[in-house]
C-alpha cells in the first residue's frame, strides 16, 4: 500500500488537472484510514471535474467519519 501511495502521489504531481489522479489518491488515503486527506483529494478531483458523482458519493461516506 505504501508503494501504491507514493505511486498516486507521483502522478498527482505530474498531473495536477486531473480530476482522476486526484480519486485515485484519495480512494489510496480512505484504504489506509487517512480521511482528512481522502476528503481532501475528492473534493480537488470534484473542483477539477463537477461531473464526478464517485467523489460525491465517497464524500457523503466520508464527512461523517471525520467528525
Amino acid at each position: 500500500m505504501a508503494d501504491a501511495l507514493e505511486i498516486f502521489k507521483l502522478n498527482v504531481y505530474l498531473y495536477p488537472l486531473s480530476a482522476n489522479a486526484f480519486d485515485s489518491l484519495g480512494e489510496i488515503y480512505a484504504e489506509l484510514d487517512n480521511i482528512p486527506l481522502a476528503i481532501k483529494n475528492y473534493e480537488q478531483s470534484l473542483k477539477l471535474n463537477p461531473q464526478n458523482n464517485n467523489a460525491v458519493q465517497v464524500l457523503k461516506k466520508l464527512r461523517p467519519i471525520q467528525k
